[in-house]
């Protein structure tokens, strides 16, 4: 099963996936007896043209922030039901879901109390209420924590390296039943998160919503062990991975060659008509022709349109 994805260039994904495959190769031969496996699971993308293409359906992975989403509706589910048994009159605000922004802006004027409060409160939802009451015993629990902090960890550095940003809990889904990790849009990529609006300065998520699912030993266990094994065996194939990566110096994407002075606005327009306004290279220029081709085309077929809502 695939997913139709319009309005992207998918050739970055394409590559991200082949140099996924790259490093679960590379990581396979350093560590084959071992267990849990050392691997990023990736996915087909087929891309069809510079502003479309087919993902792969990925089965029994779900995005972190449909459980969080759950644990918040969950929680005023249990308020409500609390001020209805205190006698208090149930109130509208009582069902209001608080966006996650909004648990640190109501209450700025203690930082470190409310960085404690969310932090015991809120976030370990993914450890407690999911990788734990679905396990059927201790051991399988075990194994899925374990499996969970391996993959996290291979992501992690393979994300790190590539500079992958865009890391919101949409963007990473896990498998509770195996508890693998699978992490999607790869769009911002080689630290392009660095000149967001918000810029983004960490190298990868490490935020108390993964934290706490990484098993009692947390970040000093199998995940640690884990990230300076995939970070050796990465640097001893660095010459591969430098190989694999030299296609985006020469074969660069298209999104790529806009100028970085260019505002989201105009990039919004469109890649084709971008560049025929603002080409920035040789190629840039050979394309041109087509662009305006292109660019004349969206004109007749938004004329209408404009004409209606003049």
């Amino acid at each position: 099963m695939f997913l139709f994805k319009g309005q992207e260039d998918l050739h970055l994904d394409e590559r991200i996936m082949q140099l996924l495959h790259i490093c679960n190769l590379m990581l396979s031969d350093s560590a084959s007896n071992s267990w849990p496996p050392y691997t990023a699971r990736h996915y087909a993308v087929t891309p069809l043209g510079t502003r479309s293409g087919l993902i792969q359906w990925v089965g029994g992975a779900t995005p972190m922030f449909h459980i969080y989403r759950k644990w918040q509706l969950r929680q005023a589910q249990i308020k409500h039901s609390l001020e209805r048994k205190s006698g208090v009159p149930a109130t509208t605000a009582a069902l209001d879901i608080d966006r996650p922004t909004d648990l640190f802006q109501k209450k700025m004027r203690d930082i470190r109390r409310i960085f404690e409060k969310c932090t015991n409160s809120v976030i370990r939802v993914l450890d407690i209420c999911e990788l734990w009451m679905r396990a059927g015993s201790c051991d399988t629990w075990w194994r899925v924590v374990c499996r969970y902090a391996r993959s996290t960890a291979v992501m992690s550095m393979i994300g790190a390296i590539l500079g992958l940003g865009d890391r919101h809990l949409d963007n990473v889904l896990v498998n509770l039943d195996h508890g693998d990790i699978v992490h999607i849009d790869y769009n911002i990529c080689f630290d392009k998160g660095r000149h967001l609006r918000v810029p983004e300065t960490v190298p990868f998520r490490l935020t108390q919503n993964i934290l706490y699912a990484l098993g009692p030993t947390q970040v000093e266990g199998v995940f640690r062990e884990s990230c300076s094994h995939v970070l050796s065996t990465l640097r001893e194939g660095r010459e591969v991975l430098l190989t694999v990566l030299d296609a985006f110096v020469y074969d660069p994407l298209v999104d790529w060659t806009v100028s970085d002075h260019l505002t989201a606005s105009s990039a919004a327009v469109g890649v084709a008509v971008t560049l025929a306004v603002y080409g920035t290279d040789s190629r840039a220029v050979e394309a041109k022709p087509v662009a305006r081709e292109m660019f004349s085309v969206r004109i007749r077929e938004n004329t209408a349109l404009w004409t209606k809502n003049l």
